[in-house]
C-alpha cells in the first residue's frame, strides 16, 4: 500500500505540472480532430481538480505508522530476545499502566548487612523488576505520554536507591544502587532500538544491560542479608588464613568513643595476626 500511495503521489505531481503547461502553452493541448485549443483557466482548472483528487487517495491509503520491531525481553530475568510492534493507526488512548508514585526516600542511609538493609534491598529490586517488565507492556503500546512517565519512574527509583544504599558500588550495599543504574540504561537501550526502527545502535546492549543488572541484583541481596553476609565473611577470612598461614599484619585502627571521647583500638579481623 505504501508504494501505491507513492506512485499516486508522484502521478499528482505530474498532473499538477500539466496544468501550469497547458496555463502557459495551451497550443501543446490542442484536439488533433478539431484543431481546438483547450482554454488555459479551464486546463489549469482541470489539472489542479485531478491532482487534489489523486492526493487525497494517496493520503487515504498511506498507511498511518510503518511497523517498527524492537528488541526485548518479556520478563526481566529472561535473556531472551523476542520481537515486538508497535501500534498502528492509531495511539492508545488510555494508558495501559498505572503505577503508584515510588515510596520517599529512607531517612539514614543503610551501610551494613541487617534485617531491615534486606528488607528494604528486596522492596527496592522488586520495584525495578516490575518497572522493567512494565516497560515491555508500555513500549507495545506506543503512547508517548505513558513512555515519558516511564521514564521518569525509573529515575526516581535510581535516586530513592542512592539515598538508601550510597552513590558507589565501593559502599557496603553500593550494589543496590548499581542495579538502578542498569535498569535505567536497559530501558534507554529499549528506546534507543525503537527510534531507531527496532535495532539496536550498539549490537548487544539490550542483553549486555540486562546482564549486568541480574548481577548486580543479585550481590545486592547477599550483602544486605546478614546471615549470607557473614557466612561469605568467614569464608573469606578461612581462606586468607590458609593463604598467608595462620594470619597475616594488619594495621590497627583506632577511633573516638562518641560518648566518652576516648581513643580505643577497633577488633581486627580474623584473618588479622593477633
Amino acid at each position: 500500500m505504501r508504494i501505491a500511495a507513492v506512485m499516486l503521489a508522484l502521478l499528482g505531481c505530474l498532473f499538477l505540472l500539466m496544468a501550469y503547461v497547458g496555463l502557459l502553452r495551451p497550443q501543446m493541448f490542442r484536439n488533433k480532430k478539431t484543431g481546438v485549443v483547450p482554454g488555459r483557466w479551464k486546463l489549469l482548472g482541470s489539472g489542479h481538480l485531478v491532482a487534489l483528487i489523486v492526493f487525497a487517495v494517496a493520503i487515504i491509503i498511506m498507511p498511518a505508522r510503518s511497523e517498527v520491531k524492537l528488541e526485548d525481553q518479556t520478563r526481566p530475568d529472561l535473556a531472551d530476545r523476542t520481537i515486538i510492534t508497535t501500534a498502528q493507526l492509531e495511539k492508545v488512548s488510555q494508558v495501559l499502566v498505572s503505577k503508584p508514585e515510588p515510596e520517599s526516600a529512607h531517612s539514614e542511609q543503610l551501610t551494613k548487612a541487617s534485617a531491615e538493609s534486606l528488607a528494604q534491598a528486596n522492596k527496592q529490586m522488586n520495584a525495578l523488576d516490575k518497572a522493567m517488565t512494565d516497560g515491555v507492556s508500555i513500549l507495545k503500546s506506543g503512547e508517548l505520554a505513558a513512555i515519558s512517565a516511564h521514564s521518569k519512574h525509573i529515575s526516581l527509583l535510581v535516586k530513592i536507591g542512592e539515598s538508601k544504599f550510597g552513590s558507589s558500588v565501593f559502599e557496603p550495599l553500593g550494589r543496590c544502587f548499581a542495579a538502578g543504574i542498569d535498569s535505567r540504561t536497559w530501558w534507554s537501550n529499549q528506546l534507543s532500538a525503537v527510534q531507531n526502527g527496532g535495532v539496536e545502535r550498539i549490537p548487544g546492549s539490550i542483553k549486555g544491560s540486562l546482564g549486568d543488572y541480574q548481577a548486580n541484583r543479585s550481590e545486592c541481596l547477599q550483602a544486605a542479608d546478614p546471615v549470607a553476609s557473614a557466612k561469605a565473611e568467614a569464608e573469606s577470612d578461612a581462606e586468607l588464613r590458609k593463604k598467608f598461614g595462620g594470619g597475616r599484619e594488619c594495621l590497627t585502627v583506632f577511633d573516638v568513643n562518641p560518648e566518652t571521647k576516648e581513643v580505643f583500638a577497633k577488633p581486627k579481623p580474623a584473618h588479622c595476626k593477633s
